[in-house]
């Protein structure tokens, strides 16, 4: 196995090669410089590579350090050789409406006093409609590209967040009747979205598809003009706007619940090089993943290659030691700023996991850094290069 971890700045695109099969793994936000570098470079160098190669695209949750890059390849007319790309599965079952509306709700309630923001989701969706190759939905259990297996989500256990974060976030029982009135119009919105994106599947497998001037399916162009036409009232709505900004207060469990859909998964035969790919919610579901009960997917004893969960911070922290790797990865452990974003010292130093080399994208935001010293017995730093190769000798 061979990958390539590029410096996004906040976010990541990790490139996974496995013999022939190309896999990447999300593009990262779309910053104006990186670490003192022009990110167009780095975007072009992306591009570049992915065009001649020719590679599939996982995207593993919908905001914008996970897909921004993305989306700023594939707006482009020759969308950069990507060939197929995989979603978590947040469509295919009708409660997932809920579950759309939760995530519309967490970008607007953070920015809910500029109607023009922009929103992750909608913003992907818009994307994809212009996109020729081929989509695909992914849950617990599902192969990517013959290599890789789909850990995270799993439907009912996320049926259970959703409602939980209903509740936490007091939109089941909402003290004013206005927002629950506006709740109920989110949903039905998102509702039309999901419909939307529910037929995109289908539509990237057809090999002639009726497009319109904006490159949109013609089949589905009365849904997505009536979508913008309803999404665009919602947002100018005064009372949807008040319910978006008492939501604010309540900004940690969406954000909470954002992070439980996304995509875990590793690599699907066991062998020398595993590797997993974490996740926020890694945390949460690592007992319940080991326990493997449904029988669908279960995890390797030992990996070779780990991502580090939540950039790396503390907050995320988990002790990977038992799986006996030999790489992490971590993604850029800057966030925002705020002293709980630094990559965390426990994986640092004397704490570090013996024999384990850090890789990270830039470690001028990490607990373990003293002086401009890092403390970690074997550590790649990948800024101010591009990328860091970890792969055996």
């Amino acid at each position: 196995m061979e990958i390539q971890m590029y410096n996004m700045g906040l976010g990541e695109c990790i490139l996974l090669t496995e013999g022939n099969k190309k896999l990447a793994v999300n593009c990262g936000t779309r910053n104006k410089r990186i670490d003192g570098m022009d990110s167009g470079e780095i975007y072009e160098e992306i591009r570049e590579k992915t065009k001649k190669e020719g590679y599939d695209f996982l995207l593993t949750q919908i905001d914008p350090e996970h897909i921004g890059g993305f989306l700023q390849m594939i707006r482009r007319q020759d969308q950069s050789g990507i060939r197929t790309v995989y979603l978590p599965d947040l469509f295919s079952r009708r409660w997932m409406n809920e579950v759309l509306a939760l995530l519309l709700l967490q970008d607007l309630s953070r920015g809910c006093f500029l109607p023009g923001k922009a929103v992750a989701l909608t913003g992907l969706m818009e994307a994809l409609l212009r996109f020729s190759g081929t989509l695909c939905f992914v849950e617990r259990g599902d192969v990517i590209g013959e290599v890789y297996q789909v850990l995270w989500p799993e439907k009912e256990g996320l049926k259970e967040e959703m409602e939980e974060t209903l509740a936490l976030a007091g939109i089941s029982d909402a003290f004013y009747e206005q927002d629950r009135c506006m709740w109920g119009e989110l949903v039905r919105v998102s509702a039309v979205m999901r419909s939307i994106f529910l037929r995109l599947p289908a539509i990237s497998r057809s090999k002639d598809v009726p497009r319109n001037e904006e490159g949109i399916p013609t089949e589905l162009e009365e849904e997505v003009r009536n979508f913008r036409l309803e999404f665009r009232k919602l947002r100018r709505n005064p009372r949807f706007l008040g319910m978006a900004e008492r939501c604010q207060e309540k900004r940690e469990v969406f954000r909470m619940f954002h992070d439980r859909t996304g995509l875990m998964f590793h690599t699907r035969k066991d062998g020398d090089e595993n590797f997993l790919y974490t996740g926020n919610a890694w945390k949460e579901k690592a007992a319940w993943l080991q326990k493997n009960e449904d029988g669908l997917a279960g995890l390797h004893e030992n990996y070779w290659c780990i991502t580090l969960p939540g950039h790396g911070t503390d907050a995320w922290y988990w002790d990977f030691s038992p799986y006996r790797p030999k790489h992490f990865l971590v993604s850029n452990g800057y966030v925002a700023g705020q002293d709980n974003g630094k990559i965390s010292g426990r994986y640092s130093g004397m704490f570090a996991v013996p024999d384990v080399m850090m890789h990270c994208t830039s470690s001028s935001w990490c607990e373990g850094r003293k002086n401009g010293i890092c403390s970690c017995w074997n550590a790649q730093v990948t800024s101010p290069r591009h990328y860091s190769m970890i792969q055996e000798t």
